[in-house]
């Protein structure tokens, strides 16, 4: 009991004072009473705007009611369930994104049919009426409108309901991706309502915000490539929107949209070895964000251009050698105050060989309470050291960080970097160093105040033919991994996600050593 109380307290002192107070009005549900509130006139199909945008991620069937997304499908025998929750809340947060309604090809009737649904299932909406879903729908509306003058008055009467309801209910309780999500999507909506005080407001916050949560080397301050290329995805759009429907009150944030896409984009960039492979760390995994394709697509539509900006604040790096490279965490539990999507993973790496995934990050399957979701976040399903599988971080609850590990950068240079971490509750140290040598990397990992065994962890991509010969491991007889003053080596299982809902099985090493271990990867 005690040890709940004690992590639920550090959990709150994480917190802005600002977020504990409408924490508290959200769960009241007040939110709004303290919330400026702003007119919101009915849209009407007069007030159209012109812009580019990316493509839905979702399916649906309309001749048999299936809906498709986070690798789940489901057949509603009659009428959507906009309420139905049976696989979990995310899907139903998807369910009423209606981020369906822009797919290509999709019968206009069958799409009326289904908003006319909506509005008169709207009151007895649930989760629904959260603000993250309804921001997320408010853009998928705007694009439908934009793209179908035609469509039907239900969608017109929808988004004016949101935007109305979105403008005095801000997450203001979570910051972070939340609230951005909130501000740009009445930004958008706003091109609809023409409000000045909602334009004024807008624009104050999103300049503010931006700057908090990019950081100077174009990173997401979450570190989460995967939200990253969704709030990229996003500001794109609204560069889109600006150049295309130019107005007083757009063209004074134009700039600071301009700005933040380019060195987030420098960033995707310099973390995904060009463009190759997407980057799991943290919260990510495939088939939910924007892709790299279609981001440099409508990039290059819109002129933009990647700022030459090298890897900074955001605490990732890289370290190659001839064919081999390395993506090196060596962050903080980032931002202090919104922890909901990092995991306890300092001194994480991935390996790339000739830009192919070799040693790679597990990612998520799931946003739900379970055993799954705690895995996923936990340090043992990272490449990093481990003493009985605990967590270097106290993360709880799906979302939540109580006491954190500290990390602290002692070298860097382009051949080598060296880290050191405590963790939260312990006086024991690790220490770890990435040397880029004459035939390879090697990993040096030391752990100070203690003689307990440790483990590493090295989790390999599931294409992989992983293979072991005196106590040195053979990659698709492609990589050799040798370990100096290890006690044992084990090749087991884990659940690599390949999605949302979707694990396949892989292998991983597990290494057990005292005090001090060498890695060396060379290419065979």
């Amino acid at each position: 009991m005690f040890k709940k109380l004690n992590r639920f307290l550090y959990t709150l002192y994480r917190l802005k004072p600002s977020q504990i107070f409408y924490q508290i009005l959200n769960r009241l549900n007040l939110l709004s009473l303290f919330q400026k509130k702003f007119k919101v006139d009915n849209i009407s199909s007069s007030d159209i705007i012109d812009w580019n945008f990316l493509s839905p991620t979702t399916k649906f069937y309309p001749s048999k009611k299936l809906l498709v997304f986070l690798n789940k499908k489901y057949e509603f025998k009659d009428e959507v369930d906009w309420n139905f929750s049976e696989y979990g809340k995310l899907w139903t947060y998807n369910l009423n994104y209606l981020d369906f309604i822009n797919q290509d090809n999709l019968d206009h009737n069958k799409i009326n049919d289904l908003l006319r649904n909506y509005l008169s299932r709207y009151k007895q909406l649930k989760d629904g009426f959260d603000p993250y879903p309804t921001s997320i729908r408010i853009i998928n509306l705007s694009k439908l409108i934009s793209s179908l003058p035609e469509t039907d008055s239900s969608a017109y009467k929808i988004l004016t309901r949101d935007i109305r309801r979105l403008s005095s209910n801000l997450e203001k309780h979570l910051l972070g991706n939340h609230l951005l999500e909130n501000l740009l999507a009445l930004w958008v909506g706003n091109h609809f309502i023409k409000n000045k005080d909602l334009a004024v407001f807008l624009n104050k916050k999103l300049i503010y915000e931006l700057d908090e949560q990019i950081l100077k080397d174009g990173a997401h301050y979450e570190l989460s490539p995967m939200y990253h290329q969704i709030i990229l995805g996003r500001l794109l759009e609204c560069i889109s929107l600006a150049k295309n429907n130019p107005n007083e009150w757009n063209q004074t944030i134009l700039s600071v949209f301009i700005n933040k896409s380019e060195v987030m984009l420098s960033w995707l960039k310099n973390i995904s070895f060009n463009f190759t492979h997407f980057i799991r760390i943290n919260d990510s995994v495939e088939g939910i964000s924007p892709n790299y394709k279609d981001l440099l697509k409508l990039s290059k539509k819109l002129n933009l251009h990647i700022k030459p900006i090298s890897l900074g604040d955001s605490n990732i790096r890289k370290l190659s050698k001839g064919n081999l490279s390395m993506l090196i965490d060596l962050s903080n539990i980032s931002p202090s105050y919104q922890p909901g999507h990092s995991h306890s993973d300092a001194l994480n790496f991935l390996l790339f060989y000739r830009n192919t995934p070799i040693i790679v990050d597990p990612a998520i399957s799931t946003y739900e309470k379970n055993k799954s979701r705690d895995r996923e976040r936990s340090s043992c399903y990272h490449n990093i050291v481990v003493r009985n599988n605990e967590n270097h971080d106290e993360i709880w609850g799906s979302f939540r960080v109580g006491r954190s590990s500290k990390t602290k950068i002692l070298k860097e240079n382009k051949n080598n970097f060296k880290a050191i971490k405590k963790g939260y509750d312990k006086n024991i140290s690790h220490q770890r160093e990435w040397i880029a040598e004459e035939n390879g990397i090697s990993i040096i990992d030391v752990i100070a105040n203690t003689r307990e065994d440790h483990d590493l962890y090295l989790h390999f991509h599931p294409n992989l033919f992983i293979d072991m010969e005196n106590d040195k491991l053979i990659i698709d007889n492609k990589i050799e991994i040798q370990f100096q003053y290890h006690k044992k080596i084990e090749i087991v299982d884990y659940f690599y996600a390949k999605g949302f809902n979707n694990k396949v099985n892989a292998k991983r090493a597990k290494i057990q050593f005292k005090q001090h271990l060498v890695t060396s990867i060379n290419k065979k």
